[in-house]
């Protein structure tokens, strides 16, 4: 059975206005009407061979075997999804109709199917852990962990878990908890991007900016962070750092008030990504994504407390979703590698070079990506991948163009691939002599491309 939507909804990459857009457009690149920026627009799931519950289901069963019924007793039941009609709201929003975005070329499926669509009212920019197939296995009744909507209200301050990847964790909560100023001073003293505590790096404050409800409706938020960023030292305290900063200029009630986070103070141009959700059916909730998934395990406990599944869950995975190479790569890049691009569960991030025919500003749209178990080869419809378990072979040659790749796995045919930033490509061979278990290398330096 099939099941269409009429509608796709993406966040431009650029200036972070919504798009609407048909359901024809999956699989496109789109043009901010707004900005100029170019987005991709994710694919759709159209088939209900992977029920995205069922395969939750699955992962949390093998994780929780043994307290299963306890955890059901520990973890509300997931918030009823929001009608369709809900969507988030942004301060730049104008009355009239929005014009249509310009849709290009499709680019190619990802490796993996991609989770169904949520709501328009929560709309995901990363996709949840996929876990390998389960054959012939029974289905059991999990406690479901993951809130795609907004999250079960409680008489007191929470967290629910929205998505969780190497990308980052995705945490959810009630707007009104921003009035809390308890809540409010509750991120753990370590950096929100990298995992690093005060003893392993300096630190900065800043407050969480949530530039959707921004009334000048032109800024970014890390030139409202920028502002406000003080040297977190030994005297560092999330109380008086609030005290001092009253509320955030321009930014309507109750996202004013501020909500202080740490950063290294080498990460300077990193921002921590923070929305908001609203409609008129709803209450409204916030979106903040975590990077560290140490620092979000954190959050969670000094918020929700140790004894929970999301908690769990998350910590136990925070050793393998940590990778600081993959937080040093700008936000947009990430989310252009993520439209084509699925992490296993397990699967760490370690280089990326872009393609020599993509301008620097367009980074992360194509080219070479390594892990610690893959190197895939991304450009519009050609796709390569080699499992670095196997034997890999790789002939390069160096022209003006870049350097050009071939590979194969096994002593099979060679693999053609396109040219790649030749700045870039140490970073590859760097994470190739780490991550594969077999690896020669040809150098051919009169070919011509």
């Amino acid at each position: 059975m099939n099941t269409s939507y009429p509608a796709i909804f993406v966040d431009c990459l650029g200036c972070h206005r919504g798009l609407k857009l048909p359901a024809a457009a999956a699989g496109h690149m789109t043009k901010c009407p707004a900005c100029g920026a170019m987005s991709p627009v994710p694919h759709a799931q159209t088939s209900q061979d992977n029920d995205p519950e069922e395969v939750l289901g699955d992962l949390l069963s093998e994780m929780f075997p043994e307290d299963e019924e306890d955890e059901q007793d520990l973890v509300p039941p997931p918030a009823a999804a929001p009608p369709p009609s809900a969507a988030p709201l942004t301060a730049a929003a104008a009355p009239k109709p929005a014009p249509t975005p310009t849709l290009l070329p499709p680019a190619p499926v990802a490796r993996a199917t991609a989770p169904a669509p949520p709501p328009p009212a929560a709309r995901a920019t990363t996709a949840a852990p996929r876990p390998g197939p389960t054959a012939g296995a029974s289905k059991r009744v999990v406690p479901s962990i993951f809130q795609s909507g907004p999250p079960t209200r409680r008489p007191q301050p929470f967290l629910a878990l929205h998505t969780c990847s190497i990308a980052g964790v995705e945490l959810t909560f009630p707007e009104a908890q921003l009035a809390d100023p308890a809540f409010r001073a509750s991120m753990p003293n370590r950096c929100v991007l990298t995992g690093n505590e005060p003893s392993q790096t300096d630190l900065s404050a800043r407050p969480m900016v949530f530039i959707n409800q921004d009334e000048h409706g032109d800024r970014q938020a890390r030139a409202v962070e920028t502002q406000f960023e003080i040297a977190a030292d030994a005297s560092y305290d999330h109380d008086d750092y609030m005290r001092k900063i009253g509320t955030l200029d321009g930014l309507v009630a109750p996202f004013d008030l501020p909500m202080p986070y740490l950063v290294s103070t080498n990460l300077f141009d990193a921002s921590l990504p923070c929305t908001s959700v609203r409609s008129d059916s709803q209450p409204g909730y916030c979106r903040v994504a975590i990077p560290s998934a140490t620092t979000a395990a954190d959050w969670i406990a000094n918020v929700n407390g140790k004894v929970n599944a999301v908690w769990r869950y998350v910590q136990q995975h925070a050793s393998r979703m940590s990778c600081e190479a993959w937080v040093r790569l700008p936000h947009v890049v990430r989310d252009r590698i993520n439209a084509w691009f699925t992490f296993d569960p397990g699967e760490s991030f370690a280089a990326y070079a872009r393609h020599a025919d993509i301008a620097t500003k367009e980074s992360g749209l194509g080219g070479l990506l390594v892990t610690d178990q893959r190197m895939v080869y991304h450009m519009f419809r050609k796709r390569a991948e080699f499992p670095l378990q196997r034997p890999l072979k790789i002939r390069v040659h160096h022209d003006t163009n870049g350097v050009h790749f071939s590979a194969a796995t096994d002593g099979g045919p060679m693999k053609k691939l396109g040219p790649i930033n030749a700045h870039e490509v140490p970073l590859v061979f760097e994470a190739l002599e780490t991550a594969a278990h077999s690896l020669e290398v040809e150098t051919d330096f009169n070919a011509a491309a």
